[in-house]
């Protein structure tokens, strides 16, 4: 983990545990879903200043088996923007594809442009309301937690990424009022 500078805001942004029906996306967590949260809740180490999740059943219930109360759910959150699934059927691409195959989505004037930055908006909204060396827990989906790292960091060697995000992994990046850095993967 990098050294924390009290200048810096952080955003810890994570995908949500395993839940019951992976064909019904109302479905809640699962059993096994629910432990893997709390497993990786007792390794987190932070206390976050504002707690937001997508609007589903599973990402309101993952921070909660982790231990944190949720602040705020959002539908940003919760699904692409128009034309993204499209876009990405069009160049053989899934959420799953790898970071390195997804770049070749983030195009001028694509809905996954579009995308990427309303969820790089988002991100911002949301560490403006949270005080310097503070961090906002965020709690999405696969693909949605993926695809906005790579508007964040476009010029990066993605093959060192490793694969997609899987359940309750996720990232943390810092955010100077400006611009991100310092990513850190955190993988279980």
């Amino acid at each position: 983990m990098h050294e924390r500078g009290a200048e810096m805001k952080y955003l810890e942004h994570r995908r949500h545990s395993k839940r019951q029906d992976t064909m019904d996306n109302q479905s809640f967590l699962s059993s096994e879903g629910v432990a893997l949260a709390r497993r990786v809740g007792e390794t987190m180490q932070d206390d976050y200043a504002l707690v937001v999740t997508s609007i589903l059943p599973r990402a309101i219930q993952t921070p909660i088996a982790m231990g944190y109360a949720v602040d705020e759910t959002t539908d940003l959150l919760s699904s692409f923007a128009e034309g993204v699934v499209e876009e990405m059927q069009a160049l053989d691409l899934s959420w799953s594809s790898g970071y390195a195959n997804l770049r070749r989505a983030l195009q001028p004037g694509t809905g996954f442009e579009a995308h990427c930055l309303e969820q790089l908006q988002m991100y911002r909204l949301y560490l403006d309301k949270i005080d310097e060396g503070e961090t906002v827990l965020m709690v999405s989906h696969g693909g949605i937690i993926d695809f906005p790292l790579i508007a964040m960091f476009p010029d990066t060697d993605y093959t060192e990424w490793g694969e997609m995000l899987s359940y309750c992994e996720g990232f943390r990046v810092s955010y100077d009022g400006n611009k991100f850095g310092d990513l850190e993967f955190l993988r279980i």
